[in-house]
């Protein structure tokens, strides 16, 4: 069970004390859908998850640590527009900026895992389309970027396949989706597996951009 309180927090960065949500135990996820995102009564919890400073806008999960190089990422541009930018969902926008201070900070990983966070909540508010689709993109280039320095963001290597391939279908990136796909089918023997990557390439060939449940994927070899 996820426990949810309010605590005084002193910023790492500036220094300012405020009160935060603070989350206590915390139910572990089950994935649901193929990019690894939680059922709906899981999800709520995504929007509690992220502290921001409300004096010089840090965000984080504990505003009260950080990265050496945190204060040199919220001084800049991208920081400073993407917390200025009112389109965006506020809890999309927290994520963000966790990414680009994760990415400046080395840690790729958690830097797509932050804009993978942000495309959930985008998502979740159906006017966000495009937002989606920009964090989407982001969270890509940042686990690609991951494995590239051996960087784990999923449990095995197949199983970080299986997630980029299908962050690729969601934004039409097909060919790019194939590659990994063989690269996928040659690395597993797993069934369930094998049967996860057809699904994918089955719903590129009809065309399907759309979300799609584990469940699905599992009835399609029942």
């Amino acid at each position: 069970m996820t426990t949810v309180g309010f605590n005084q927090q002193v910023c790492k960065v500036c220094g300012t004390k405020s009160a935060q949500v603070e989350m206590g135990m915390r139910s572990l996820w089950k994935p649901y859908e193929l990019d690894g995102r939680p059922s709906d009564s899981y999800r709520s919890s995504l929007y509690m998850m992220m502290q921001r400073c409300i004096s010089c806008g840090y965000c984080s999960q504990d505003i009260s640590r950080a990265v050496e190089s945190a204060a040199v990422s919220i001084a800049s541009e991208r920081y400073k527009k993407q917390l200025a930018d009112r389109s965006w969902p506020d809890t999309a926008t927290a994520f963000m900026c966790a990414s680009f201070i994760a990415e400046d900070a080395g840690d790729f990983s958690a830097a797509g895992t932050w804009a993978k966070l942000a495309t959930w909540i985008c998502e979740d508010d159906r006017t966000h389309g495009d937002h989606a689709l920009i964090a989407r993109h982001r969270a890509i280039a940042m686990y690609l970027s991951a494995r590239e320095k051996h960087q784990h963001f999923a449990k095995g290597e197949v199983a970080e396949l299986l997630l980029l391939i299908d962050m690729m279908r969601r934004c039409g990136n097909f060919d790019e989706l194939a590659k990994l796909a063989a690269a996928a089918q040659e690395l597993s023997s797993d069934e369930t597996e094998r049967a996860l990557i057809q699904f994918q390439l089955d719903l590129v060939e009809d065309g399907d951009f759309g979300r799609h449940t584990i469940a699905e994927a599992m009835e399609s070899i029942d």
